[in-house]
């Protein structure tokens, strides 16, 4: 078991889906139940991540508008942060395809001056050794 810390998430659930029936039935009781909880320490990242999920559903399924209207608004949400998405991915990609195009002309940058100093060393070495013999 995970203890006090880990259930209060699922109690915080079934505050949120029963009401205050299970809480005995007074909006009092239900307030002094979800303070004795937070007090707990059951404020944690899940929690409250479960708690934004949960409200998000009661929201869409207790919205005053028609369903076609909903799932209509729904998909537009969902087709704006998908364009985001896309717009950022692409914006990563063409910041990574210039980074690695700079790092490959450094690359190339000093390739060729190792290169050239490496043939100027060759070069006096091959006419010291003509000058010697």
């Amino acid at each position: 078991m995970r203890g006090e810390k880990g259930q209060s998430g699922i109690l915080i659930a079934n505050l949120l889906v029963h009401g205050h029936r299970q809480c005995g039935g007074t909006n009092a009781t239900l307030f002094l139940w979800a303070e004795k909880i937070v007090r707990k320490g059951g404020m944690t990242m899940r929690t409250f991540l479960m708690g934004c999920a949960i409200g998000a559903v009661l929201g869409l399924l207790f919205a005053p508008k028609r369903g076609e209207e909903t799932r209509a608004e729904v998909q537009r949400w969902f087709d704006d942060w998908q364009s985001q998405a896309q717009d950022r991915l692409t914006d990563v990609r063409d910041r990574a395809t210039t980074v690695i195009e700079q790092g490959r002309l450094g690359v190339n940058t000093a390739l060729d001056k190792v290169q050239e100093a490496t043939n100027q060393v060759a070069q006096k070495a091959k006419e010291q050794v003509n000058s010697v013999g």
